[in-house]
């Protein structure tokens, strides 16, 4: 089921194409003035996949992000959506490409409820009586949540609800609802159980494989190495602004990783 964004369309249904990745990214390198942060990324995002990402502090994973979410240009190489090479400027053009991002501190506001978090920056407007100034589309915005709640499997008691009252896993589900609403085609998550209790950690990464069940290509940036194992299909060590470990999730441990994250390269 697709839901509409502020246009009435879908980001994940324009120009989607079979057999080739949701995004790829070739010979990608960022620099900071003399800092060069990334150094030639090759890295192909499929879809119905969960990719988890991970490093150390300072290896590229946060500048990697954000060229994705459309936050930074990179210095060279390309991006490409369904095989056509684009160039963001804002994370406005990432989100019409269908890519969304679903950042660590999750941007909610603890005063709204659910239906005004998950279309914050995004209303759904109408016309009042068919004529006059536009109002705020109430019904059709929690038909919309209420709809995603049902296909991700989740259920929350009252919509109205404040964000405040709701626990750290739910707030998680709640940014994740918001992101759906575009029907992406990729999902980036930063640190998605970082803040979560341990007893709320299952629950997210169950709704993450329920995305990847959808046919969407969920990528984790994550220091939880035990997490990424258990909810990713392949996963990515980056390091000194490469990559330095792309291989599937099931022939790895927990030790495998950390060795690659210890002998990456690291740059001054």
């Amino acid at each position: 089921m697709r839901f509409p964004d502020a246009n009435g369309t879908g980001a994940a249904a324009r120009g989607s194409r079979s057999g080739v990745p949701a995004v790829s990214l070739a010979g990608v390198t960022k620099s900071y003035g003399p800092v060069q942060a990334l150094r030639g990324i090759d890295l192909d995002l499929w879809r119905g996949t969960v990719v988890g990402i991970t490093g150390d502090n300072g290896a590229g994973k946060s500048t990697l992000l954000k060229i994705m979410a459309g936050a930074v240009s990179p210095t060279s190489g390309t991006m490409s959506i369904d095989d056509r090479p684009v160039h963001f400027t804002s994370p406005n053009d990432a989100r019409e490409h269908g890519i969304e991002i679903v950042y660590q501190e999750l941007a909610l506001a603890p005063d709204l409820d659910v239906v005004q978090n998950a279309f914050l920056g995004r209303e759904l407007t109408r016309r009042s009586l068919g004529f006059g100034p536009r109002v705020l589309d109430r019904s059709r915005m929690e038909t919309a949540v209420v709809e995603r709640l049902q296909d991700l499997q989740l259920s929350l008691t009252r919509l109205s609800t404040s964000v405040e009252n709701l626990s750290g896993g739910q707030r998680q589900a709640i940014a994740i609802v918001r992101a759906m609403l575009s029907d992406p085609a990729v999902v980036v998550l930063d640190e998605p159980t970082a803040a979560l209790s341990t007893a709320k950690i299952p629950g997210v990464l169950a709704l993450l494989r329920r995305l990847r069940d959808r046919g969407v290509c969920v990528v984790i940036v994550s220091h939880r190495i035990q997490d990424l194992l258990e909810v990713a299909d392949r996963i990515v060590v980056i390091g000194g602004g490469s990559v330095v470990l792309d291989r599937p999730a099931g022939e790895l441990d927990i030790a495998g990783v950390v060795s690659a994250v210890a002998d990456a390269p690291t740059y001054d």
